[in-house]
């Protein structure tokens, strides 16, 4: 066993990436350990009033590192220090303690991801999706720093903690619409959503793994502190306003996946209807309702990011995206095709799934909130039942028009595996997910 021991040691720290993501692995385990002391180790030095945490950002911080760790394992080595860069900025932006802070890692954080798409595309059109994206959060944005000037004036203070505490009471519908409208259009919601299908599309396969993971949930992280913020009658009857337009928009989009053929479109879309619905969950301010938004941020960060990676799997063997094209799946990679159907029922919330619980949990608190909700609720589970279920059938049934120019790669089966070992096990104590949160 001595013996046997250096060997295996070896062969981790030999390849590069391997040695890489076994640090990155040791600092998640750190951050874990860290996070059981009570946030001590910071209150002893005077990183602690530069730094916000709570079990929502902690959450999300170590989705980031794991995501990332599973990324640099299957990129090559002068493009890790960008993404090491977005991490830390993605990092920072979560851990802000104000909200100046926070706006300006928020908006810095663009330009990796404006050149992981504009530079690292394939195709001409990552022109106008780095554009589309750049455009629409940069005006989205604006407004924001201008409410921050009017929040300083009236409470002499931009942190976190003071303002949701003291619960700022806003009569203004321009101030309250210039506070959420950059979070909303990060998030994406429905009638903000046109840059993320064309970003998805466009994007490398790690910039949308890490864009539908992490990037997108800064803004669900700054609506969730914006609306504990500014909690009072009017807020709660604006918040009503855009859970109504959204909850039918949401409707049209779920219906849509099922007319597309193009898999990462699909994906792409199927990420519109799952934020969205969190992000309708969030805005009823109810506990219940929070909790099941945070769970549905972690369920989609790590389902979404695994379908984007099998969908690029199956692209790189067809040179296709188009469904009629990517048939006999389960002919061809029977291995492959029992992972595309756990992530295929897992993106539909199957029960016992993480992503079950966190619909069920946020199905009851939109229902209690607004009862005539419940038949648009029913019909987007349903479509969304469909397309996640037509995904894998048109894919993996009937004859191949095209069959696999290689076959897949235990590195491959390696990072699908690090995606499905994490929801299976927290799926299997959603027990302890309810309870705590």
């Amino acid at each position: 066993m001595m013996e046997i021991t250096p060997i295996i040691i070896n062969l981790m720290t030999k390849n590069k990436f391997n040695k890489m993501f076994l640090q990155n692995i040791l600092f998640i385990s750190t951050i874990l350990f860290m996070s059981t002391m009570g946030n001590m180790w910071l209150e002893q030095s005077n990183i602690y009033f530069f730094v916000f945490q709570d079990k929502f950002c902690l959450l999300i911080i170590l989705m980031t590192l794991w995501i990332n760790s599973i990324i640099i394992m299957n990129i090559k080595n002068n493009k890790t220090s960008m993404l090491m860069i977005l991490m830390f900025m993605i990092i920072m932006t979560l851990s802000s303690s104000n909200i100046f802070t926070f706006y300006i890692w928020f908006e810095m954080s663009l330009l990796p991801l404006f050149i992981i798409i504009f530079w690292w595309g394939k195709t001409k059109e990552r022109t106008n999706a780095s554009m589309y994206m750049l455009m629409y959060t940069i005006m989205g944005s604006l407004p924001l720093l201008w409410s921050m000037f009017f929040m300083m004036k009236l409470n002499f203070s931009l942190e976190w903690d003071l303002l949701i505490n003291n619960k700022v009471n806003i009569n203004s519908f321009i101030i309250y619409w210039n506070m959420t409208i950059a979070f909303l259009v990060k998030i994406p919601l429905y009638g903000f959503h046109s840059w993320l299908p064309k970003a998805h599309v466009e994007a490398p396969v790690y910039g949308s793994m890490i864009l539908a993971s992490v990037v997108l949930k800064l803004g669900s992280m700054g609506l969730m502190r914006t609306s504990l913020m500014m909690m009072s009658t009017l807020t709660n009857k604006f918040n009503s306003i855009i859970i109504y337009l959204s909850i039918t928009g949401i409707t049209f989009i779920s219906l849509m996946c099922i007319t597309l053929i193009d898999l990462k479109i699909i994906v792409a879309y199927s990420s519109v209807v799952h934020m969205g619905v969190a992000t309708i969950s969030l805005l009823t301010l109810f506990k219940w309702g929070l909790s099941g938004a945070m769970l549905m941020f972690i369920a989609h960060g790590l389902c979404s990011s695994l379908m984007f990676f099998i969908v690029n799997t199956i692209y790189e063997r067809t040179n296709s995206r188009i469904m009629m094209f990517n048939k006999s799946l389960i002919n061809m990679e029977p291995k492959l095709s029992i992972l595309w159907f756990l992530a295929c029922i897992y993106n539909m919330g199957a029960p016992i799934s993480l992503n079950f619980i966190s619909e069920l949990m946020m199905t009851n608190t939109i229902i209690n909130w607004l009862n005539l909700s419940t038949l648009m609720l029913i019909m987007i589970n349903i479509f969304s039942s469909v397309y996640s279920i037509q995904l894998f059938l048109f894919t993996s049934h009937g004859s191949n028009f095209k069959t696999f120019l290689k076959p897949i790669k235990m590195n491959e089966f390696l990072i699908i595996m690090l995606h499905i070992t994490p929801l299976i096990s927290m799926s299997i104590n959603s027990w302890l997910w309810i309870t705590k949160f």
